[in-house]
């Protein structure tokens, strides 16, 4: 059998290396696509949740009432929990937006763009 050109056969290796790292990209996208996935729909259900008490604030307060009768300690419990969880979210939401931005950004251009 008769060996191609050595540049023949270079140019030949280049190609498939190629072909085959756009393969592994796909696959690599598409692998962090159902990682990550499980997440933004968590995130997507905390906002609508979030959106749902800000249009309903007459039953939040409501809730906090009976709860601070029904359970003074509990209700305190939860109010400072709640204090510091809002505070904490103050600290990281710029960071949060950040990133969900660049993943919207990412999201829409698609994976090979």
């Amino acid at each position: 059998m008769k060996s191609l050109p050595p540049e023949r056969d270079l140019a030949t290796r280049k190609l498939l290396l190629q072909q085959r790292s756009a393969v592994l990209r796909e696959l690599l996208a598409l692998q962090l696509e159902r990682t990550v996935e499980p997440m933004f729909s968590a995130a997507d259900k905390l906002n609508e949740g979030g959106r749902w008490v800000r249009k309903h604030p007459a039953l939040m307060g409501l809730l906090g009432a009976a709860l601070l009768i029904w359970r003074p300690r509990g209700a305190m419990s939860v109010l400072s929990k709640g204090l510091g969880l809002w505070q904490t979210w103050l600290r990281i939401r710029p960071l949060v937006e950040k990133w969900l931005s660049r993943a919207e950004a990412s999201r829409e251009t698609g994976p090979g763009a």
